[in-house]
């Protein structure tokens, strides 16, 4: 009786040990997980863990670059040298402007910025005057890579 209660203690400890290597062996450098804390770090205002989770500079480049790709308007404008070489020069403050307008909506839950946050307000205007993304929205995660210990996760 008593090499009954070893058997199924053992095979407890077994399972426990299993759960818990998974958990943080693998699950706990997976994408998900980093999103989870993501969405933690949104809900709570902790701008700290959003910064160490997420690389806005990379995010909001691509972000740039594919709506550029996406916009047949803005797509037109990248055929002529100049306005290609003016999308480019102002491409590092768009980001820098997209990035405290982030943090902000972080920490304080909305994107009301100073005007003295903005780096430059001709830029911030003419930021706000790129043709409008209202036919875009978010509709789920997609493909997700990793490289060494860097994910890329879509959004669609």
């Amino acid at each position: 009786m008593n090499s009954k209660f070893i058997k199924i203690g053992g095979v407890i400890l077994l399972v426990v040990v299993a759960l818990a290597s998974w958990w943080f062996l693998y699950y706990t450098k997976t994408p998900t997980y980093s999103l989870g804390i993501v969405k933690t770090a949104i809900e709570q205002h902790d701008t700290e863990t959003f910064k160490k989770h997420v690389d806005l500079d990379t995010f909001i480049d691509s972000a740039i670059d594919d709506f550029i790709a996406s916009d047949d308007k803005v797509k037109e404008m990248q055929n002529n040298p100049l306005a290609a070489g003016l999308i480019q020069m102002l491409k590092p403050t768009l980001i820098d402007i997209s990035k405290k307008r982030i943090y902000t909506i972080v920490e304080k839950g909305n994107d009301n910025v100073d005007a003295s946050q903005a780096s430059n307000a001709g830029v911030n205007s003419v930021a706000s005057s790129l043709p409008a993304m209202n036919n875009k929205s978010f509709v789920g995660i997609g493909k997700t890579t990793k490289n060494g210990k860097t994910s890329t996760v879509e959004i669609n």
